[in-house]
């Protein structure tokens, strides 16, 4: 009876061909021990030819045919693949040497058809009982496989081809002057850039200024944070833009005075957002899967451009062990999104704890060190009280692009606002969601009917 089961895939004559290449010219070890490894291979025989090419190598011998016998024998391996005669005959089958790259695209392409078959297999049995997440981050694992899988040829391109982009110069501004200034004009298209400072140190409120002043200039904005709910989101921001006729004191049941917003400005500052600004869901897991996403999905077909994930720490990146090297990988992912579809991206990160009498430096950031490697902008705010007074200041801590690093400016913050401002004009800024203004109940002495 006939057997119905597929062979997987694989290309025997490109096995043997990278196999005697190398011997051929034994400096291609160090091309493809940076592209492929054993299991790239699928006969048996040729895993362990390739293995024992990567011990020569490794001990810093040349690789040819006599070594390469002798490290087999070594091994008690010589026999079972073939033994000197079949070593020698690698050398005949080579057509040219110099092709080596498209050999090993094609041991490359086999391999992760091969891969993506075995998680397929896995990924059906789990879609009848596993959890939605684990079959969405075994999906993520087969399209990675394809997405990497590139020709050398595809690895790199010819500088004289690169066309001068029409947009890779815009800026979206921060709304604070200075800041503006010494980034060059604010934060920079395709840009990844760091927010840190204390609890309390008025993060959330500098970034719903800077959200309200992007949705102003006619871009879309988007907000993850990890430690609010989206209405308490909504309750903040709204009251940072909210005109100052639109703020009124209010009594609680207990009659207790406070400050608030009127209710028709919230519906207006509502209908000024609808199409212009997201928020991610406090009930959706916020993982590096989701986050990524969500980003993609919403640059492309909600030609979003500004996004603020707020803060790093409340991701859940998995196992602990792993923490920093998935922090690195997210904070990579996130530079590589702001690149392909020149997005500003503004990451929010606690600090570590300075040491007494240490200026802050970019590095104080909490968690793996190559986050700040990543960033093109760190910026920190410091919130100290001297002799009763508060003093507000923002460090440029990094800038990649304006050429000011290591400097300083004074802020001011406002309590009935809620605003920070270096200026009047920041103070009272108008977000245009009103386009009516205020309605003024006028006195009539005669009515025209």
């Amino acid at each position: 009876m006939e057997s119905n089961k597929k062979i997987p895939p694989h290309n025997v004559e490109a096995e043997q061909t990278v196999l005697g290449a190398i011997l051929l010219n034994p400096s291609l070890i160090s091309i493809a021990s940076k592209r492929i490894d054993v299991d790239t291979f699928y006969k048996e025989v040729h895993q362990k030819i390739f293995k024992n090419m990567l011990s020569i190598h490794i001990q810093g011998k040349p690789i040819d045919l006599i070594i390469l016998i002798e490290e087999l024998k070594g091994n008690d391996e010589l026999e079972e693949v073939g033994g000197v005669e079949y070593i020698t005959s690698l050398q005949t089958i080579v057509p040219n040497y110099s092709n080596i790259g498209y050999y090993l695209d094609l041991l490359i392409d086999k391999n992760n058809r091969r891969v993506a078959i075995g998680l397929l297999n896995i990924l059906n049995d789990k879609l009848y009982n596993d959890k939605i997440e684990t079959v969405k981050t075994d999906i993520e694992s087969i399209k990675s496989i394809f997405s990497n899988n590139k020709s050398i040829e595809q690895l790199y391109i010819e500088a004289s081809d690169i066309k001068r982009g029409k947009n890779n110069n815009f800026y979206i501004p921060t709304g604070f002057s200075p800041l503006d200034n010494m980034l060059g004009g604010g934060f920079r298209g395709t840009s990844l850039n760091i927010l840190t400072g204390v609890p309390g140190s008025g993060k959330s409120t500098i970034i719903n200024q800077i959200l309200a002043g992007v949705i102003l200039e006619g871009n879309k904005a988007f907000l993850y944070s990890g430690e609010l709910p989206e209405e308490d989101l909504m309750f903040w921001f709204n009251r940072t833009v909210a005109n100052d006729y639109h703020i009124e004191e209010k009594t609680s049941k207990k009659g207790k005075k406070y400050i608030d917003i009127t209710d028709y400005s919230w519906n207006l500052i509502s209908k000024w957002l609808k199409g212009k600004f997201k928020i991610y869901g406090s009930n959706s897991k916020a993982n590096k899967e989701n986050i990524l996403s969500v980003i993609e999905y919403l640059s492309i077909n909600q030609d979003v451009k500004f996004f603020v994930l707020d803060n790093l720490m409340t991701f859940d990146i998995g196992e602990s062990d792993k923490q920093y090297q998935q922090q690195k990988q997210l904070c990579l992912s996130l530079k590589q999104l702001a690149k392909k579809y020149k997005l500003v991206i503004l990451l929010v990160a606690h600090p570590k704890k300075p040491a007494k009498g240490e200026k802050p430096n970019m590095y104080d950031i909490s968690g793996a060190s190559e986050i700040v490697g990543s960033a093109d902008t760190v910026l920190r705010i410091e919130r100290n009280k001297n002799d009763g007074d508060e003093e507000t200041k923002i460090i440029v801590l990094k800038n990649r692009w304006g050429g000011i690093t290591n400097r300083a400016f004074n802020i001011y913050f406002n309590e009935y606002r809620k605003r920070f401002y270096t200026n009047q004009e920041e103070l009272t800024v108008d977000y245009g969601y009103d386009l009516n203004k205020k309605f003024t109940q006028v006195a009539c002495n005669e009515l025209p009917f």
